[in-house]
């Protein structure tokens, strides 16, 4: 049974879901999604943690808001925790949500200059650009 959804929650969730996609250069959709891809179970594991941080939502009401539940969001903030200490992508996001400023190390932003400097990359028009890069990301987990 899926718990009630607050204004709190739907507040904290626009307000904690553009950073986590901006980050993590995947789109709302995909982390709200069920897909199991290796990048956009990382950004889901982020958003519930960033979620969670401040415990002013219940799990069940994050398991809503991110479709899952109560479990799934317990899971995905043991795996967050565990993973911070050993995992560069998890630190930088946990250092950034802590208030260190955004890095554009591993950015979309950061990835679309380093292909700007291939010439493949540079004749595409620009909505084949954007395919390009989102099937880069799927593929390569950037």
């Amino acid at each position: 049974m899926k718990s009630k959804i607050t204004q709190r929650g739907k507040l904290k969730l626009n307000r904690c879901l553009p950073v986590v996609c901006a980050f993590f250069a995947v789109t709302p959709s995909d982390i709200l999604s069920k897909s199991r891809k290796n990048n956009i179970i990382v950004a889901r594991h982020a958003l519930r943690y960033y979620l969670a941080k401040g415990g002013e939502l219940l799990f069940a009401e994050i398991g809503s808001l991110t479709n899952g539940d109560h479990s799934s969001v317990s899971h995905s903030i043991n795996k967050f925790k565990v993973f911070s200490k050993t995992d560069y992508k998890y630190k930088q996001f946990l250092a950034h949500i802590n208030g260190d400023p955004f890095k554009f190390e591993n950015s979309i932003t950061r990835l679309d200059e380093q292909l700007r400097k291939t010439e493949t990359y540079n004749t595409l028009p620009l909505g084949a650009k954007i395919d390009f890069l989102k099937n880069f990301i799927e593929h390569n987990g950037y």
